[in-house]
């Protein structure tokens, strides 16, 4: 396979992703994902058109994130799919997670209408960040460091999915 071929591959397995699980009338679909992802039964939920996340500023930076949705009660949920390995991608992850969490505030509102904002990453590499650790999927969030069932705050949860691990698991079941 050559560069070009390589590249349009990148893009079209992007581009099936957001068709399958972003695409308003989609919705029983991405429900189920999420809810196999999340481990939670989800009664109700709305697809986002508008994936494009804009900075306020002329100079912000811009993203655009393959599927956004809502669930149940006002919770946010984000999915990224990464194709090509990026060493950012903590960092992209919850710079999207960030924009998408104070989205909806507006000027009077209270701190407290803030709605919780999960982020779910499928990569086709395996992260740096998350070497040693054989599971395909992982689930991150803020706790105090000695007290690691206390949490900052429930708002904040983000979700790994690496395909490479995945791939590595199935094989091993195979040989085993």
């Amino acid at each position: 396979m050559n560069k070009k071929q390589e590249e349009y591959l990148k893009v079209a397995n992007d581009l099936l992703f957001q068709r399958i699980f972003g695409k308003v009338g989609n919705e029983r679909i991405t429900k189920s994902f999420l809810e196999k992802i999340l481990g939670i039964k989800i009664k109700k939920i709305s697809l986002d058109k508008n994936k494009r996340m804009i900075g306020k500023e002329v100079f912000d930076k811009i993203g655009r994130i393959d599927v956004k949705a809502e669930i149940d009660d006002g919770t946010k949920v984000i999915i990224e799919m990464q194709y090509t390995r990026l060493d950012c991608m903590p960092e992209r992850l919850l710079y999207y997670w960030s924009e998408a969490y104070v989205q909806d505030l507006k000027r009077k509102e209270s701190y407290e209408e803030l709605d919780k904002t999960i982020a779910i990453l499928i990569s086709k590499e395996n992260l740096k960040i998350t070497k040693g650790i054989e599971r395909y999927h992982t689930k991150w969030s803020i706790r105090e460091e000695e007290h690691l069932d206390t949490k900052f705050t429930d708002d904040l949860e983000i979700h790994v999915i690496e395909l490479g691990k995945f791939k590595e698991g199935r094989r091993r079941e195979a040989r085993g």
